[in-house]
């Protein structure tokens, strides 16, 4: 959903991404290897305010002023270095934000999805249904049917760690799927497995490290 900036820190073999870069909005999940030991730091941006942050430059390139507090930030490896990082971010982001957008943000992609769908509603001379859709593809780079699909995922994920030993159908059945064939497709979609090997990889797979974190928020 974000735009990711990725800080690769140290390096034993030859890196396949230069120092710093940056992925847009994707639908498909992605990934990486490395032929050794790697440690990297990645940091999800909700896409507007990417895009607020680049300003009149390529949402493709990271901004000077970003690329300098990452690179003054190296290595970010513990909760101190961490909040260093967010200190040196908060004075550019504060410079450029809207003087109206009161939104303090939020980790849930839900609570995102209300507040750029209602703003996108609200904002600009045209109030039809499709100049907002323009306006919300424009700032996201997605849909708001690709927009609400992920939150629904988000909400999937949240049930499924309050209750890890579920039934999958009474899962589906909660998540306000169809059936249990319906949230499989959705996951798949997704992640590009089904819930049941999705949750197996989780469990077991270094891989999939990122799935657990992400749970972490539930």
């Amino acid at each position: 959903m974000a735009h990711k900036v990725l800080d690769w820190i140290d390096l034993k073999s030859r890196p396949t991404l230069p120092a710093l870069s940056v992925t847009s909005p994707q639908q498909t999940p992605t990934s990486s290897w490395s032929a050794g030991p790697v440690a990297a730091l990645t940091v999800g941006f909700y896409p507007d305010a990417w895009a607020v942050l680049c300003g009149d430059a390529p949402l493709d390139e990271i901004p000077p002023a970003i690329a300098d507090v990452f690179q003054r930030s190296k290595p970010v490896c513990d909760a101190q270095s961490w909040a260093e990082l967010c200190a040196a971010m908060r004075p550019i982001w504060q410079s450029v934000r809207g003087k109206n957008d009161d939104w303090r943000g939020s980790d849930k992609v839900a609570d995102w999805a209300r507040h750029i769908t209602m703003r996108a509603a609200l904002s600009g001379t045209g109030k039809s249904l499709r100049s907002a859709e323009r306006r919300l593809r424009r700032w996201t780079g997605h849909s708001q049917q690709s927009i609400k699909f992920f939150s629904k995922i988000e909400a999937l994920q949240a049930l499924h760690m309050s209750r890890p030993k579920a039934p999958l159908a009474d899962i589906a059945a909660e998540a306000d799927f169809s059936d249990q064939s319906h949230m499989g497709r959705a996951v798949k979609r997704a992640t590009g497995f089904s819930p049941g090997q999705l949750n197996k990889l989780v469990e077991t797979d270094e891989a999939f490290w990122c799935y657990r974190l992400l749970g972490e928020r539930f």
